[in-house]
This record gives structure tokens, sequence and C-alpha cells, in this order.
């Protein structure tokens, strides 16, 4: 399911994502296939995250603990944010 998404936005290579609730980094591992320049995986539980970073073994991925309704992140510093499963878990999404 995750390749029909990648497939259907397209991104080009060196892209700057931020994979918000990458739980365990099971979509995070197919951002990697589109040769990003910078990957930042973020989710709310350390064990998720625990399990991610042993999943994916990578320095290009930044992992980071996190409330996707409240991100320490400037502006403009992801060309690419994704939320492949997590919409559904929030009170008011949008």
């Amino acid at each position: 399911m995750g390749e029909v998404f990648l497939n259907w936005i397209d991104p080009d290579d060196g892209l700057r994502w931020i994979d918000i609730g990458c739980g365990t980094g099971a979509f995070t591992e197919l951002i990697k296939q589109c040769v990003p320049k910078r990957i930042t995986a973020v989710d709310s539980s350390r064990e998720q995250l625990a399990f991610a970073r042993h999943r994916l073994d990578c320095e290009s991925v930044h992992f980071c603990q996190g409330d996707a309704q409240s991100l320490p992140f400037a502006d403009h510093s992801f060309d690419i944010a994704v939320l492949a499963l997590v919409v559904r878990l929030y009170p008011s999404p949008l």
C-alpha cells in the first residue's frame, strides 16, 4: 500500500522528508527508496522509535520523539510531510 502512495506522489530525489507517526519504521523504510536528502521520523512512543531505529539501522534517518500536533521544527524544514497511518488517531486532523 505504501508503494502505491509513493508512486502517486512521484517525489523527486534529494528531498527533505518528515514521517510523522513513524511507528515501527515500515513506511520510513519505503521512503529510503525515494533517495531522500534527509528523513526525520517522529513518533510519540519511545518504544516504537527504539524498534524503528533497530529495524532500519541506518544513519540517514533522524529519529525524534514528539507529538504530531506540536512539532519542534521551523517552517520550511521539510519538502514532504507524510502521516502514513496516524491521521485517524487525532481528534481533529485538519
